[in-house]
């Protein structure tokens, strides 16, 4: 019985669905039969990986700027890299986590005072492409510009040192040797931190960094340090008058006997 009710209505919404349906089709025939005689407009273009032809998306895109326009697309064969070992500046230590940079700006300097700086943290340069040395010393940088003096900037800390490569080779690994990729020895060849130094007849601190590889140059006396008052004589050790502050060319000169001697004695003091 419910069937035979529903039917009336069944039939009479197939017949408006064909009547839409037919009113519909016949009504873009034409939009697609008879093409418009001037031919496409510029809103009717199809669209691309950029946008509508003619018509790219958003703003243009920024030229290369500095070194950027010397990085070269090497396709599908070897990167133009950088690869070698960072030292310290005696060119024997390999030195591990310093970060490395091809800079497309200059080098502002360190601020002065004490602060806290990040591992890793670039101060300044505008960097093209990065890379950390291993525990190795090891690095390589990929991709980066090719051609003549090509800088690349050493950095941990407050130690930095920038040297320039005469030429680089697109496509290829170009290595450097240990002279180009050690820390600065003084000033003149890059930064250096302040490092307030302790001296005493026991701990010879000034040799390890002159082993290193510091200069002589970079170490001086503090210009705000007080001269103490000259011992008493009920004060005054006997064996004190003989002991002499070890100098810069004895720092080489400690034997492994003296060593365990300066040992011994520290394991006897209060």
């Amino acid at each position: 019985m419910a069937s035979k009710l529903l039917a009336p209505f069944i039939a009479v919404g197939i017949c408006a669905g064909i009547f839409v349906a037919t009113a519909c089709g016949s009504a873009n025939t034409s939009s697609f039969d008879e093409p418009d005689a001037t031919g496409p407009s510029d809103d009717d273009a199809m669209p691309s990986s950029s946008g509508f032809l003619g018509k790219p998306d958003g703003p243009p895109q920024p030229a290369c700027e500095g070194l950027e326009c010397k990085i070269v697309d090497c396709g599908g064969g070897p990167k133009t890299t950088i690869s070698g070992t960072v030292f310290a500046p005696n060119k024997l230590d390999p030195l591990y986590n310093v970060i490395l940079y091809v800079p497309n700006g200059d080098l502002q300097p360190f601020p002065s005072g004490v602060t806290c700086d990040k591992c890793g943290a670039i101060t300044s340069g505008s960097p093209i492409v990065t890379a950390l040395s291993g525990s190795d010393g090891k690095f390589t940088l990929d991709n980066v510009p090719a051609g003549d003096n090509i800088p690349i900037v050493m950095q941990v800390g407050r130690w930095r040192r920038k040297v320039v490569i005469p030429h680089v080779t697109q496509c290829a690994d170009n290595a450097l040797d240990a002279e180009q990729t050690r820390l600065p020895r003084n000033k003149t060849e890059g930064d250096i931190p302040l490092i307030a130094l302790a001296t005493s007849p026991y701990d010879p601190e000034e040799c390890i960094l002159r082993k290193i590889g510091i200069d002589d140059s970079e170490f001086r006396a503090s210009t705000s340090r007080t001269t103490p008052a000259p011992p008493s004589r009920a004060s005054a050790r006997p064996r004190s008058s003989r002991r002499r502050r070890r100098s810069s060319s004895s720092c080489s000169s400690i034997s492994p006997r003296a060593s365990r001697r300066m040992t011994r004695r520290r394991s006897r003091l209060p």
